[in-house]
This record gives structure tokens, C-alpha cells and sequence, in this order.
């Protein structure tokens, strides 16, 4: 045991290792005792990382701290059973190897249980959203807002559809099987929707002041690669891969030492993580299509220009703007889409039309997801020069920021 009594340093390994492992450990301790016993491991995998942090403080933190959670959850699991099962139960530190033997599970053995839970959501009778709404929660850890925030929905909405998708999920059978690469392939478009909202959180997440949560990134990233070994040639999942990439490159550079965005502009791009651009590359190479485009391959294209230019001015904002209104193409009903297509548009001619064509979105936009509209309704006033104008758009975005890290970015416009 390492000697702390710090509680800031131990909230944040907490929280460091809640996004890294609950996922895992759920995924675990579901393949261990059935997909029914959903509720009882979720309620022992919170009790454990409360425990975690009671006990951190005073004992310090242990060498293998995610082993460590492994094993608590699993005890607290047992406990949970024998409970509702009306027997004796004991302290999950009562535990011997008799009773509940420490099991070490492999990287393989974690990463195959997570791929069964993955496809346990895929196969339920429920609408696309639904089960993208419980994987998010079950295997990523998302909260009501942060899955609200994926997909544009209200918290309420979202309350709805995952008392339904859980229950959806409780009752199936036989969910565990080893999946094969038919199976792998049927699901792929849900799989890849999945883990590219997982990576969005992370990219700017709802949660802390961070802004940016890398843990989830990297888990998104880790498991894209896992389902891509599926079907290596399949153009979407090296153009996830690849878009990934070139997102993840950027982060050094995306957040100043004090805590504040820095937009594409004003990023160094010197401190660009150059080996991850090149892997970005390495998967865009494999995801030209053969016959129809995809989003991600067209997403990736647009990441590539910028990773491609030294500097913000020789953007190639027409070929942006063309690769934007091939995806409003493919995916006319997302507003976010259309709003960057009109952002892209602003840094080839800025006019009035532009923030009129916002104008008429706004009904498309409700409380909780109006901040990126308003900030791009401002940021169209600063292209135009009219600084009073965006100043006053910009105030009326504040109220709808919904980390410190977003308001930060508010008020340094109004400097």
C-alpha cells in the first residue's frame, strides 16, 4: 500500500478508475452471474467505489487498485445474492479463497465479456436509440445527463427509454454466447454508434471541469479496435478508427495550463500528437469505400484537413464545407451537422444569411443543447466585425453552459 491521506488525489484516482474499469467489471461480474443480476451488480460496483474512497484515504491507495475493485465488486455481488436469496450474509472483507476465490481475469477474458454485453444490447427488440441508451449506461458508465447529452434528448426522455431497454436486457436469455464474425458484422452500425458517442463524452465531456475526459477516449478507442479485428477491410470501422485518431491528436493543444478552450485557431499546432495523426492516416488509407460513403470515412476526411495544414488560415474551408453537405447527405436529420456545415461556410464568405440560416434552427435546439447554437450565432458576429453584437450573443449563451470550463470559455469573450 502506497501511504495518503490527500482526499483530492484519491478522489480524482476514483474517478479515474471508475471510467476505466465499471465498464469491465460490470461486463465481468454479468458474464459471471447472469444479465437478471443487472441491478444487484451495478448497486455492488457504486458500493464499491464508495468503499474505495472511505478506505483509500486512511489504508492508501493498494498497488493494483483496479484488482483490488474486481474483487470487492465481486464479493459485494455475492453478498447482494445471498441477501436477496433470504441466507446469511458476512462482510465482503470476510471473504476467504474458499468462499470467493480472487479471480484474475486477463485482458482477453475482460475485453471478450465486453464485447458479449456490447452485443447482449444490440440483439434486444428495442428501437436503434434504446439500445444505444443502455449500452451507454451498462458498459460505459453514463449518467441520465451525460446520455442526454450524446443524443440530444431530455433527461426525461432518457429516464423513460432506459427503464425500458433495462428491463429489456434483464430479460434476455442467453446473451453470453461466444460471438462469432457474422454476428460481429450484423452489428457493426450500432457497435460503432456506440463508441463514437463513448468518445464524444470524453472529447468534451458533461461532467467535472476538466473538459476533456481521456480515460473514456482511450477506452473507446481500445474497444473500436477490438470490434474492427471483426473485419479489418470494413470501411466504417477503420473510418471510426481514423477519426478517432486525428481528434485525439489535438488534445495537448486543446486546453490552455490555466483550464480554458482553446479554439482551433489559437491551438499551437506544434504540440499535435504527430504519431496520432499518422496512425489517423494509417486507418483513413484503409477506409476508402469501395462503393457507398459513410460518415465516419467523411468525418475522418474532414479531421485530415486540418491535421494536414501548419497553420489555421490555409485551411481548406471549400473542401470542408463540400465533405460537410455530403454528410447533411447521409444524415439529413442532425442539426449539429448543419450548424457546423454553417460555421465551416463562415470562414469562406461571412454574410448576414449565414446567421439567418441559424435563425431558423433555433426551434431545433432545446434548453439543454442551445449553448452550441448561441456560441455559433456569436462567433458568425465576430466574423462580421460586430463585436457588440457578440457580445451580447455571447451573454445570452452563458446561462446555458453547463460546465465551468464552457463558462470560462463565455467570459473570456466578454473580456
Amino acid at each position: 500500500m502506497k501511504n495518503t491521506a490527500d482526499k483530492q488525489p484519491v478522489n480524482r484516482l476514483t474517478a479515474h478508475l471508475f471510467r476505466e474499469n465499471a465498464g469491465k467489471m460490470t461486463a465481468v461480474l454479468i458474464r459471471l452471474y447472469g444479465i437478471d443480476k443487472l441491478d444487484c451488480i451495478t448497486d455492488a460496483i457504486q458500493d464499491t467505489f464508495e468503499s474505495a474512497i472511505q478506505k483509500w484515504r486512511y489504508t492508501g491507495i493498494p498497488d493494483n487498485p483496479a484488482a483490488w475493485l474486481m474483487k470487492v465488486a465481486r464479493n459485494k455481488t455475492i453478498n447482494i445474492l445471498k441477501r436477496d436469496s433470504k441466507t446469511t450474509t458476512v462482510a465482503a472483507s470476510d471473504f476467504n479463497d474458499t468462499m470467493a476465490p480472487e479471480l484474475v481475469f486477463s485482458d482477453y477474458e475482460i475485453s471478450d465479456s465486453q464485447l458479449c454485453l456490447l452485443l447482449a444490447c444490440c440483439r434486444l427488440d428495442l428501437t436503434p436509440q434504446k439500445k444505444i441508451i443502455i449500452t451507454l449506461q451498462v458498459l460505459c458508465g453514463f449518467g441520465i445527463g451525460e446520455i442526454a447529452n450524446a443524443l440530444l434528448m431530455s433527461r426525461e426522455a432518457v429516464k423513460k427509454a432506459l427503464y425500458r431497454a433495462k428491463a429489456a436486457l434483464k430479460n434476455k436469455k442467453y446473451v453470453f454466447e461466444n460471438p462469432d464474425k457474422d454476428d460481429i458484422r450484423k452489428h457493426f452500425a450500432l457497435l460503432h454508434t456506440s463508441l463514437y458517442l463513448l468518445f464524444n463524452e470524453g472529447y468534451k465531456t458533461t461532467k467535472g471541469s476538466s473538459g476533456i475526459n481521456t480515460d473514456l477516449c482511450y477506452e473507446a478507442i481500445r474497444l473500436a479496435k477490438i470490434v474492427r479485428e471483426y473485419d479489418t477491410e470494413n470501411s466504417e470501422a477503420n473510418g471510426l478508427l481514423a477519426l478517432l485518431f486525428f481528434n485525439i491528436a489535438r488534445f495537448p493543444a486543446r486546453i490552455t495550463t490555466t483550464g480554458e478552450w482553446l479554439t482551433l485557431a489559437e491551438q499551437n499546432r506544434n504540440l499535435w500528437d504527430h504519431t496520432f495523426i499518422a496512425e489517423g492516416f494509417y486507418y483513413l488509407d484503409q477506409a476508402r469505400p469501395e462503393k457507398e460513403l459513410n460518415a465516419y470515412y467523411l468525418e475522418a476526411l474532414i479531421a485530415s484537413l486540418h491535421c494536414t495544414v501548419s497553420d489555421f488560415k490555409d485551411t481548406d474551408w471549400q473542401s470542408i464545407v463540400y465533405l460537410y453537405r455530403q454528410l447533411e447527405h447521409l444524415q439529413p436529420e442532425s442539426t449539429l451537422l448543419r450548424l457546423n456545415r454553417i460555421v465551416a461556410e463562415m470562414h469562406i464568405t461571412m454574410t448576414p444569411a449565414l446567421l439567418e440560416a441559424i435563425d431558423q434552427m433555433e426551434s431545433l435546439f432545446d434548453n439543454e443543447n442551445k449553448f452550441v447554437l448561441l456560441t455559433a450565432k456569436a462567433y458568425g458576429y465576430e466574423r462580421l466585425g460586430d463585436r457588440e453584437s457578440a457580445a451580447d450573443w455571447y451573454r445570452k449563451a452563458l446561462p446555458y453552459a453547463r460546465t465551468e470550463i464552457d463558462r470560462l470559455f463565455i467570459l473570456k469573450k466578454l473580456v
